[in-house]
């Protein structure tokens, strides 16, 4: 899983093996979860940042914003 905010591109260079594409989305909404909530600590949000979540091949199976990862209650 890889992360990308307005400022840098964080490769995961170790990678965890997860057993489906639905574990993998679930592991990429608590990651830019907890990645927000740190985010609002220091008194910001960049609903921008995003997840890309690859194989073991390397092929992208889906990219997940920050955004998609809350409901948003105005």
């Amino acid at each position: 899983m890889h992360v990308s905010d307005s400022h840098r591109f964080a490769e995961d260079h170790e990678g965890r093996d997860l057993p489906d594409d639905e574990t993998a989305r679930l592991e990429a909404v608590k990651g830019a979860r907890d990645m927000m909530a740190s985010e609002l600590r220091e008194g910001q949000l960049d609903l921008s940042s995003f997840i890309e979540v690859e194989d073991d091949t390397h092929k992208l199976l889906f990219t997940l914003t920050f955004a998609e990862a809350v409901k948003i209650i105005p």
